[in-house]
């Protein structure tokens, strides 16, 4: 009789544990489900706004490789195409500022000489300027255009002219180059 009501006890003990884990299985299915859901919809949303990055991206890689190509292009005679390149990396977005001429890219330090790594970044800093809307539209270069070849200085004031009334943007230049001087609205010798 002890025997039996042993055996009894341990598998009343056994049926309560059974129906506790029972009762932890379905809350575990529950909570799986809905962390299930919860993933799906983070997957969805993170594809939604990946696709709004690249959108931005190539809105934001045609306003200023267009701005910073035309600038190469004004200057000089066989000119880089400016390029932006976004690559995604650990779970962000690099973005990779190239010149591309004949197909190959490379990297602006690596381009032939002629200053056109000064003509792109003021173009680029003008380019930035462009996406902000409420951005006041003054620029102070201080000694623009410094490696620039002499032979084309000439072309770069007509450039900064050009970008100025393009974008409405002033710039307040010091220069010691008398080719950039002459464009000058009004010149103040020091």
């Amino acid at each position: 009789m002890n025997n039996f009501s042993s055996l009894k006890k341990k598998a009343n003990l056994l049926e309560a544990k059974k129906e506790l884990l029972s009762k932890q299985l379905i809350a575990q299915k529950a909570q799986l489900d809905s962390c299930s859901k919860r993933l799906e919809a983070s997957q969805k949303a993170r594809i939604f706004f990946q696709e709004i990055a690249t959108l931005t991206q190539q809105k934001v890689e045609k306003r200023i490789s267009s701005i910073v190509s035309m600038a190469l292009e004004a200057v000089f005679p066989e000119p880089y195409k400016f390029v932006l390149e976004f690559i995604p990396k650990r779970n962000q977005t690099e973005c990779l500022l190239l010149f591309e001429k004949n197909e190959e890219r490379i990297k602006p330090i690596d381009a032939s000489g002629g200053g056109t790594i000064d003509v792109a970044s003021i173009a680029l800093r003008i380019a930035f300027l462009t996406l902000n809307k409420k951005a006041r539209r003054i620029m102070l270069l201080n000694e623009p255009l410094r490696f620039v070849s002499k032979n084309y200085i000439d072309r770069c004031g007509g450039l900064l002219r050009l970008l100025s009334e393009r974008n409405k943007i002033q710039f307040i230049i010091v220069t010691h180059l008398d080719e950039l001087i002459d464009y000058g609205d009004k010149i103040f010798e020091l």
